[in-house]
């Protein structure tokens, strides 16, 4: 067991108690099975320094640590999103999420992640994936700093697991704003481990319903905007 695993344990168990620290260690279990049956590759993790990207992209980076199998199909149950519907992963990872998304009826899942190695990975994954379960959604893995990702007018599903630094955070909902002065729609944002969330929340302003939600102890807030002209008027990210 690695020293970050120890920590991790030793957190949970102040945080979380013993209940809570054997339903992680079990959706560990769950998510270990879940690469040997799928033949994909999600469970390890990466450093910020293997990521493959510069040091100003790395300044803004956080390791790559994926999406649990459990928590995120509780989630997307709950939420009962209807189907049909195109989800953006920004910060994809090795596309974790967008195989998960595939389960709950998503046309086509998105998957933004800045680094050429876990974007490799990441598209490997995909291919496997639908030739072992011949998924009729649609996988696209684009290369790109989530801060110049060119939004579609027909997402409407954002996801975060804790990709990116606040700066960051901040800039990516204002670009999901200015899309929807371009295309007033219903949009979900969902967000796992969200340490920035009063970031997403103050860049919304009043246009979103915001909900929590724990499962399995992992913490997901997700923000619902409805169509309307709720937003303040965008402002241009930064280039930073």
């Amino acid at each position: 067991m690695t020293d970050t695993m120890l920590q991790q344990l030793r957190d949970s168990l102040r945080q979380g108690g013993l209940r809570g620290t054997l339903l992680r260690a079990l959706a560990y279990v769950v998510d270990y099975w879940w690469d040997l049956k799928y033949h994909t590759d999600t469970f390890a993790w990466v450093a910020v320094e293997r990521l493959g990207i510069d040091a100003q992209l790395q300044a803004h980076a956080q390791r790559y640590q994926p999406s649990q199998v459990v928590p995120l199909r509780r989630l997307l149950r709950t939420l009962d999103i209807p189907p049909g519907k195109v989800l953006v992963d920004l910060g994809c990872g090795k596309g974790k999420v967008l195989l998960l998304a595939a389960e709950f009826g998503f046309a086509e899942v998105r998957g933004v992640e800045v680094s050429p190695v876990l974007c490799e990975i990441a598209r490997n994954n995909c291919a496997t994936y639908r030739q072992k379960t011949n998924t009729p959604t649609q996988f696209v893995i684009v290369q790109a700093d989530a801060r110049q990702y060119p939004l579609a007018d027909d997402e409407e599903v954002f996801f975060l697991f804790n990709p990116f630094d606040a700066a960051v955070v901040e800039q990516v909902i204002r670009r999901i704003g200015t899309s929807l002065f371009r295309r007033k729609r219903k949009i979900w944002i969902l967000y796992g481990y969200p340490i920035h969330r009063a970031t997403v929340e103050e860049t919304l302003a009043a246009s979103a319903h915001r909900e929590e939600f724990t499962f399995w102890g992992q913490d997901f807030t997700v923000f619902v905007v409805e169509p309307g002209p709720a937003l303040e008027s965008p402002r241009a990210p930064s280039a930073s």
